[in-house]
């Protein structure tokens, strides 16, 4: 059996949306759904998962509710590639029950992210998103992902869709948004 992986780049989005979204559509993309999502991530008592990049959160939908976990991350590149654990809850009240088991057991909550995120997808590319998140106390990026079990092909992929997209590779986002959301509030305790 062979694991899909998520491929994704991120960058800070240099442009209006509005600019944005037409070039979208003029390369064939359209919009699929706009959500809110509200993650929370949390952290265990004896290990840093700010240090080791690992992934542990409630998501929020306006639909539903899932638990992800994404294990650490060992190499720093510009594309970010995890194998990722989903738990769907059987509904979005259920995440209340989710923070609960985890206060439970001890788990330290870091911080909430909350975004809103539009999806645009190509017919001609199963698997491929690209997603405009505008993410509170962050700023507004681009996603590029890519569910494939092939990480290199994914990757050329998505270099050439950041040509297409006139996405400035100086813009690229590394950090995921629970470390900019957590740096912002830092800052504005400290200013």
């Amino acid at each position: 059996m062979t694991t899909l992986l998520e491929i994704e780049k991120k960058y800070n989005l240099q442009t209006n949306v509005e600019a944005f979204t037409k070039l979208l559509g003029e390369l064939g993309f359209h919009e699929t759904v706009v959500e809110h999502e509200a993650d929370t991530y949390y952290s265990r008592p004896d290990v840093d998962y700010m240090q080791t990049v690992e992934c542990l959160r409630i998501r929020r939908k306006d639909n539903y509710a899932e638990l992800t976990y994404k294990p650490p991350t060992i190499a720093k590149s510009d594309v970010t590639v995890k194998p990722e654990t989903n738990v769907r809850l059987d509904s979005p009240d259920t995440a209340r029950e989710a923070h609960m088991l985890f206060d439970a057991i001890g788990m330290q909550e870091l911080v909430t992210v909350d975004k809103e995120r539009h999806t645009y997808v190509h017919a001609d590319e199963t698997g491929l998103s690209v997603c405009i998140d505008i993410v509170a106390d962050a700023g507004v990026f681009v996603e590029i992902e890519i569910l494939s079990e092939d990480e290199a092909s994914a990757r050329t992929r998505i270099e050439a869709l950041e040509g297409a997209l006139e996405l400035d590779p100086n813009s690229i986002v590394t950090l995921p948004y629970r470390d900019l959301v957590m740096n912002t509030q830092k800052d504005k305790a400290n200013a």
